[in-house]
Parts: structure tokens; sequence; C-alpha cells
């Protein structure tokens, strides 16, 4: 799901879970994520997951020492400075080559930015931006020194500075939306209004989200004591009763008491019919059981 229990459409996870079918990333064990990102969805991996599976490679030699500069020109090993670097590097070694595959990038390429193109760091990039961009030129080393293994897979921290943050104070919502989310009674209609206030009708992104993280928190708050969801499948209605004759004959076979009334045909038991995205997630869920079986039996192989 992405922010406000958004769930992501089937083509959506049908692309995440060939992607882990093709890189080897494991996403129970949180190497690779499906991440919403003001509105879209994006894959993006951890950097500990690139690691192990360079290893696998049997060519992985290890990296060269981190570096960080203001100017370009001087590198150290250690940034003791409060203020953020200018750049940073550092180079994957890879046996069967005669150097490195060094990557070098700089605060300015990736440190996030406001939709006026102004630096606003968030997160970690306010109080750990020497490591924030290793991470940035160790991702990008790893695709130079295996680039048919990792070309096309991003960090999370390569990714921030593509998604704008606002500096200014909030625009004025357009609704009380706590009012409204609490007036609901309906699990249905909770997850309509949840699009609304993301600003997603009839499954397009019409106009800004105005999702808070205090919002999100009343509507999984208001959601656990809902009991209604008119999505789910009613018991059918009892047939009324059949009123008493009313002074009509009427020609029956009369069955002994010794001999047993035949028995009724059992009624076939119907299903309740599987919504969209029950189906949608069930099918991912047993694509991705294949996929856990296909690579134990791949390494008890």
């Amino acid at each position: 799901m992405g922010e406000g229990g958004i769930r992501s459409t089937r083509p959506v996870v049908e692309m995440f879970l060939a992607e882990c079918r093709r890189s080897g990333l494991d996403p129970i064990a949180k190497e690779i994520y499906c991440i919403e990102r003001g509105g879209k969805w994006s894959i993006e991996v951890g950097i500990n997951g690139i690691r192990g599976k360079a290893e696998e490679t049997g060519k992985y030699g290890g990296q060269t020492e981190p570096q960080w500069s203001d100017d370009g020109v001087t590198w150290v090993d250690v940034w003791v400075k409060d203020t953020p670097p200018a750049a940073a590097r550092v180079g994957i070694i890879r046996t069967d080559w005669a150097s490195p595959a060094v990557g070098v990038v700089t605060y300015a390429g990736y440190v996030p930015r406001n939709k006026a193109g102004g630096i606003t760091p968030t997160g970690q990039w306010q109080f750990n931006s020497p490591n924030q961009l290793l991470k940035c030129a160790e991702m990008q080393a790893f695709r130079k020194a295996f680039p048919r293994r990792f070309t096309g897979l991003y960090i999370a921290e390569e990714l921030e500075s593509t998604t704008s943050t606002e500096s200014t104070a909030p625009a004025a919502v357009s609704e009380d939306w706590a009012a409204l989310i609490r007036a609901v009674d309906d699990k249905a209609d909770l997850e309509a209004l949840t699009l609304r206030i993301r600003g997603i009708e009839d499954g397009e992104k019409v106009r800004e989200s105005e999702m808070t993280g205090d919002l999100r928190t009343i509507v999984m708050t208001h959601a656990s004591t809902l009991t209604k969801d008119s999505r789910e499948p009613r018991e059918p209605e009892a047939a009324p009763p059949v009123p008493p004759a009313t002074g009509d004959v009427i020609d029956a076979e009369v069955i002994p008491d010794d001999e047993p009334a035949p028995a009724a045909a059992p009624t076939p038991a119907t299903e309740p019919e599987e919504s969209e995205t029950e189906r949608y997630e069930r099918e991912a869920g047993a694509e991705y059981e294949r996929q856990m079986a296909a690579q134990t039996a791949s390494a008890n192989g």
C-alpha cells in the first residue's frame, strides 16, 4: 500500500514481482520495495541487498575507502565538518578488472529539493548527509561494476531528490477531512473518502494530496472501530411464507407413514464473489510463494 492506505494496481504488482524475479532480491528480507511517491509507484532497493547480490557473483572484491570533498579537489577519508560535503566517492572492486569502478556524486545533485528547486533536506539528509551521499556513490559504483545485474535499480536516497517537498506552509485543505472521516460508518465509504483526500477520482490523480500524518492516524484508528462493510456479501433474504390455502382442493399423493419421504436434493453452496482487490492480492501472493519456492529449490539444488 501507498500513503493513506492506497492499494497498488495489478500492473504495478506484476511489474514488482517481475523485478523481484529478475534481480533475485527478496522483499521479505527488505532487499526490494514498491513505494508510492507523489502519486506514482516506483521500485527501490536496499543497499545491503545489493552488496549481497554482488558477493554472489564471485567477482566482488570489496570497496575502496570512501572519501568526501568540499571543493572536488581535496578529498578526505572522514567528514567532520558540520556543513554537508559537496561530493562523495567510493570504488567497487571487481576481481577480474584492473581498476575499481568509482562512483562520484555531488550533494547538489541528490539532496531533496522543493518544487521551486530550493534545497530542502529531509529525514537523514538533515542529520547524516555524508552517509546519505556515500550510499548514492556506492550504488552508482555498483551499477558501473555490474551493469547487467544492477541496471535500473536505485536506492531510496537516489530517488528522494526527484520527489519535490514543500518549503512553505501547506495550502488550506478544501474540506474538514477529520470530521468527515469520523462521520463515516462503513469501511467502503472510508476507503472512498481516503481516495478523495489523496486527490484521486476514478483511478486518476486530479489534484495534490491533502493527506497528512495526522489524517493517516485518524483513518487507521477509525477503520479499526468499523464493523459495517457494504462490499461484503450479504446473507440471502428468507423467502416470504406461503399463505394457507383458501378452500381450493389440491390433488396430492399420500405417503404412508412407514415409507420415508424422499430426501430433498442438497442445495449447492454459493461462495461469495471475490472482489477485484482480493483477486489481485491472492494472485500476487501465489506468485510470490511460487517465486520463493523456486529460489529455495535452486539453492538446495
